[in-house]
């Protein structure tokens, strides 16, 4: 899959499941899909970052290079 999709598909995908995480933090009978959509979102987070990795450290350098 090309990156610019793949981007597009965990940034979508991590909407998702913030609005999950939202809505069943709202009731407690949803405990165990509140955990599940967390660590979903948790792993979509990490892959966000090493997606943009590059992007990550050239700005991290450009900000100690001042």
């Amino acid at each position: 899959m090309p990156t610019p999709k793949l981007n597009y598909l965990v940034d979508i995908l991590m909407a998702i499941s913030f609005i999950i995480i939202i809505l069943t933090a709202l009731n407690s009978q949803r405990g165990g899909l509140h955990s599940t959509f967390g660590w979903i979102f948790v792993a979509l987070v990490i892959l966000h970052f090493l997606l943009h990795w590059k992007w990550v450290i050239s700005i991290t350098s450009n900000f100690f290079k001042k």
